[in-house]
């Protein structure tokens, strides 16, 4: 999206009409609401990679668990602690990231497009 602003922005650089100075201004405010939006979803982040790792460190411990016991039968609970761990968890996490992203930025797109859209740029 960085680069977005900066094309769209360098693309009416040259322009001096009254238009194109309110467009310029919209997308610097733009730019800057989105590096604050960028900002809060990279603290939001953290606990989430958090949670990978430590998802990471129990697969692979249940995968040395599983290794060394390879002769031993595992019970039906073992099998689908191993499979939570080993598939949905990371589902679970990477599913949440995805609709915080896009709760908090679809609203930006929505507004970034009808600047581009308004000014004959997109």
């Amino acid at each position: 999206m960085t680069r977005m602003f900066a094309s769209q922005t360098s693309a009416l650089r040259g322009v001096t009409s009254d238009a194109a100075r309110s467009k310029r201004r919209l997308l610097a405010e733009e730019q800057i609401e989105f590096n604050q939006l960028n900002y809060k979803l990279g603290k939001i982040m953290v606990p989430f990679m958090f949670l990978a790792i430590i998802g990471a460190a129990v697969n692979a411990f249940l995968l040395v668990f599983a290794s060394i016991n390879a002769s031993v039968i595992i019970c039906d609970h073992m099998q689908y602690l191993i499979i939570f761990v080993s598939i949905v968890y990371f589902i679970v996490i990477i599913g949440s990231l995805e609709i915080i992203a896009r709760c908090n930025l679809d609203q930006m797109a929505l507004r970034l497009e009808e600047i581009y859209s308004a000014s004959g740029l997109g």
